[in-house]
């Protein structure tokens, strides 16, 4: 399996599904949660560097007011109309800033790399700091 296919199966089988679990939306790689006057958005960014062998991403997290949105209708956010945002890191405590899966610049998987294993810690990042 490709890091690209890893990544897909990842963002499908966890990521999707705990978000949904959550009451976000989403379309493609974006999530958003309707907050009343803003939206929580959480939006994974892939590099430009990207192989099919290594995936590089991270993901922007932050808050989109209504009232400054580019889409007047207000119902779907995308990372553009974020007022305020943060990468991943800006979350979790210093002892998860870097470990075998994450750098400076975000996440990193290869196709060499344990599927399982990269989940279970993209998972505590999640749920113990991020969500």
């Amino acid at each position: 399996m490709t890091a690209k296919e890893k990544q897909t199966e990842i963002i499908n089988t966890y990521l999707k599904p705990t978000l949904k679990e959550r009451g976000y939306q989403t379309s493609g790689q974006t999530w958003w949660k309707d907050k009343g006057d803003f939206f929580t958005l959480i939006n994974l960014q892939n590099f430009s560097w990207n192989s099919k062998d290594s995936v590089d991403f991270c993901f922007n997290i932050g808050v989109a007011v209504k009232a400054t949105m580019k889409d007047k209708t207000k119902k779907k956010p995308t990372v553009h109309d974020l007022n305020v945002y943060l990468r991943e890191g800006f979350y979790l405590p210093d002892s998860r800033q870097e470990y075998k899966y994450k750098n400076k610049t975000g996440y990193t998987l290869t196709d060499k790399m344990d599927t399982d294993d990269f989940k279970d810690e993209m998972k505590s990042d999640f749920e113990n700091h991020i969500i």
